[in-house]
């Protein structure tokens, strides 16, 4: 993405997150919306784009299983 890279970092309570990075300048759409963009262009923006989101967990060597873990 690079060093000028923008996105969202988010935490809720119940320890869950989500997270958006984007390049800083994508290039838009000729035809204005994601819809009517040709392949290129879609296939352009997947590149400049990652979104993910889920509930971390914290992996101990023991037995039990994996408990949420909050960051600090």
């Amino acid at each position: 993405m690079g060093t000028d890279s923008v996105g969202y970092l988010l935490y809720t309570a119940d320890g869950r997150f989500s997270v958006t990075i984007s390049r800083a300048r994508r290039a838009r759409f000729a035809a204005g919306d994601l819809l009517s963009g040709t392949t290129e262009e879609r296939a352009r923006a997947a590149e400049d784009f990652v979104a993910y989101a889920g509930r971390p967990i914290h992996l101990m060597a023991t037995a039990s299983p994996p408990s949420p873990a909050m960051p600090d």
